[in-house]
């Protein structure tokens, strides 16, 4: 039986990481959508080093009883301009 996991949570944000209004607190608002929406989002600060990373919790899913087959689905999208 598919489930999905939505975020839930804002678990490690190195305070670099703002969502499509600048903001730094509660970030995972932005992304937690049932239907992708590309008007909101969070972003890394220009040029990221590799530093700390957005850490975000899932909602609680039931323990599916197998270790394999499990899917995870992610979108992002790069800025041209970020090279």
């Amino acid at each position: 039986m598919p489930q999905f996991g939505r975020p839930s949570a804002d678990t490690n944000n190195p305070g670099s990481y703002v969502d499509e209004l600048a903001g730094a607190v509660n970030i995972f608002n932005s992304i937690d959508e049932v239907t992708p929406n590309d008007a909101d989002f969070i972003q890394t600060p220009v040029g990221p080093t590799g530093g700390p990373v957005y850490v975000t919790k899932y909602s609680t899913l039931e323990d599916p009883q197998s270790s394999s087959g499990h899917i995870l689905r992610n979108r992002y999208a790069k800025d041209a301009s970020g090279g």
